[in-house]
């Protein structure tokens, strides 16, 4: 895990708030933020049963929710 600590970008799964077997729920995907400290996190696979803007004040204000058109470039 030391390796993944204070890191500039995070992407991490965060499906919804109702636990599953093969994803994080929201708040474990926020805990994990708060244990690694990145400089921003991105969440994926968040399941469309989440309310977009309720879901949006939860997160931090480095936690985002990842897009379909978000690109990646190199700096």
């Amino acid at each position: 895990m030391s390796l993944l600590e204070d890191l500039d970008e995070l992407v991490l799964d965060a499906l919804r708030d109702v636990p599953h077997p093969m994803h994080q729920t929201v708040e474990q995907a926020l805990a994990l933020i708060q244990q690694l400290k990145p400089r921003r996190a991105w969440f994926t696979h968040i399941a469309h049963d989440l309310p977009h803007a309720e879901t949006n004040e939860r997160l931090m204000k480095w936690a985002f929710r990842m897009c379909n058109w978000l690109r990646w470039s190199r700096v």
